[in-house]
């Protein structure tokens, strides 16, 4: 048996309300453990180290650390 496009529409229009209730109903636990991860990485992270440390990439100091591509040292050499 086939369904018809009217079936496969009600079926996928009830499903999604589920899930959009699913969704509204989780959505407050998902902030209270991605707040408890940020707070239990910082009281770890406060432990471990007193000093802060980064280690990002800062693309102003990389271009301006001096280094020069081989044919501009040709270039200033002649």
């Amino acid at each position: 048996m086939t369904m018809t496009t009217l079936g496969k529409n009600a079926i996928m229009m009830v499903g999604g309300s589920f899930v959009g209730l699913l969704y509204v109903l989780l959505l407050p636990f998902a902030w209270i453990v991605a707040a408890l991860v940020i707070i239990a990485k910082q009281l770890v992270g406060g432990l471990v180290s007193k000093s802060h440390s980064s280690f990002g990439w800062r693309p102003v100091e990389s271009y301006l650390a001096g280094r020069r591509n081989k044919k501009q040292e040709a270039k200033d050499k002649k």
